[in-house]
């Protein structure tokens, strides 16, 4: 859950409507948060980061979960 400066929440689809405007105006094509997500993960896998670490970025509960996912053999 996400707030505004002051303290008032602010909705997933608001937020994901917020996100899509600034895409829309970055002229960028669209994507859904959830390939940010992805992309993020790929990235740090990339770049080196444990898997572990990835793991809990992430939230899995189980390291295999993110192996299988973003480092497919």
């Amino acid at each position: 859950m996400f707030a505004t400066s002051v303290g008032t929440p602010i909705h997933p689809r608001d937020d994901y409507r917020s996100f899509r405007e600034i895409i829309r105006q970055a002229g960028l094509r669209q994507v859904r948060l959830h390939d940010l997500r992805h992309t993020a993960a790929s990235v740090l896998l990339a770049q080196g980061v444990p898997a572990r670490i990835v793991m809990e970025i992430l939230g899995h509960s189980q390291i295999s979960v993110t192996l299988n996912i973003y480092a497919p053999t």
